[in-house]
């Protein structure tokens, strides 16, 4: 598998690293200026309301989605803390049905790992290695078991606020899992494609943002990746990243980027988007629905949703999509997430 970093190694220094506080974490646990970029390690950066944030989503060849964020945060009382939240789609096919899963532990409750790339929560844990991520997770009898091909090293976001740092870890990797449903049913065997960003912050992320969209291309040969952050000023900052057969072809802002959100007041969707990258038009049609609304807080354990809300009430939302690719290699369609994050600051 290719190495984002060494196609890409010059724009890492583009991206400065947050400071990591020595503060609840394992012994003998790398120091701050020991922790290698690009590798999902944690940061764990020493504001109060300091913490990293990865986000897994994964397409199966059957239909089914998932989507998790996994954190470490100082946000509350005492030492951090770290939870685990996510949720699985079923197919279209088959009634879109959601199951929601959780885990949150406080400090002497989880382990983070002496290279600070593994968080095991107990019953739930984002396990990370050379070559591999792992998302396990299992509650009141449903099981989720996600393993991702990972890159040899990610690529940092430069299209993101200053103090609001990013890097995409894995984009349109292989991934293979299975569910178990806790109704007693057949256990499911997924093959797909997944998708992996870490985001490490000194503050609450609705200080540097106030909508997050992300687009994902998960194909087999063709893998894009889309941002676009709007600052609490109101600017917009952009950014994609191409993938072709593994091999990483470009990272860079887009040439032309339209979004349609529809007119919808409130939290919208984009209906469809067109991007013009590099030897690449990409046009993408949404659902009309999205497959996965959450309300983050109403799934965060109570001493972390007591405090946020006193100054954000973050919500997601996914939606299914299709892409059609043109270039001058053909043209190619497939499957694609939208996924959008509103922070919603509060006054």
């Amino acid at each position: 598998m290719a190495s984002w970093g060494s196609r890409l190694g010059a724009t890492l220094g583009l991206l400065a690293a947050g400071l990591v506080g020595g503060h609840g974490l394992a012994d003998g646990a790398a120091e701050p200026n020991e922790v290698e970029r690009g590798t999902g390690a944690s940061r764990l950066p020493a504001g109060s309301a300091g913490g990293d944030y990865w986000e897994l989503v994964f397409l199966s060849e059957s239909g089914h989605l998932v989507f998790a964020q996994t954190l470490l945060t100082r946000l509350g009382w005492g030492g951090p803390k770290a939870a685990l939240v996510g949720a699985i789609v079923e197919p279209r096919e088959s009634g879109g049905r959601v199951r929601h899963f959780r885990r949150s532990e406080n400090e002497g409750g989880y382990t983070l790992s002496d290279d600070r790339r593994s968080l095991d929560l107990q019953a739930a844990a984002l396990e990370q290695e050379a070559g591999s991520r792992r998302l396990r997770a299992r509650k009141s009898g449903l099981r989720i078991a996600l393993e991702i091909d990972a890159r040899a090293s990610g690529l940092p976001i430069p299209a993101a606020p200053e103090d609001c740092p990013m890097g995409l870890l894995d984009l349109a990797s292989p991934a293979r899992g299975s569910f178990e449903p806790r109704d007693g049913s057949p256990r499911i065997d997924w093959v797909g494609r997944a998708a992996v960003t870490h985001r490490w912050l000194d503050r609450l992320e609705s200080d540097c943002a106030t909508r997050r969209l992300e687009l994902f291309v998960l194909d087999t040969d063709l893998g894009v990746y889309f941002s676009e952050v709007l600052t609490p000023t109101g600017e917009l900052l952009r950014f994609a990243a191409v993938d072709r057969a593994g091999e990483a072809v470009f990272a860079g802002p887009p040439e032309r980027v339209e979004i349609d959100w529809g007119g919808e007041a409130g939290e919208p969707m984009p209906s469809s988007l067109e991007l013009d990258l590099p030897d690449l038009a990409l046009r993408v049609s949404a659902a009309s629905e999205p497959a996965l609304e959450m309300d983050l807080l109403d799934r965060v354990p109570g001493i972390f949703r007591r405090v946020i809300a006193l100054r954000t009430r973050p919500s997601v939302r996914l939606s299914r999509a299709s892409f059609e690719a043109s270039g001058p290699a053909g043209t190619r369609e497939g499957p694609a997430l939208v996924k959008v994050l509103y922070l919603n600051p509060l006054p």
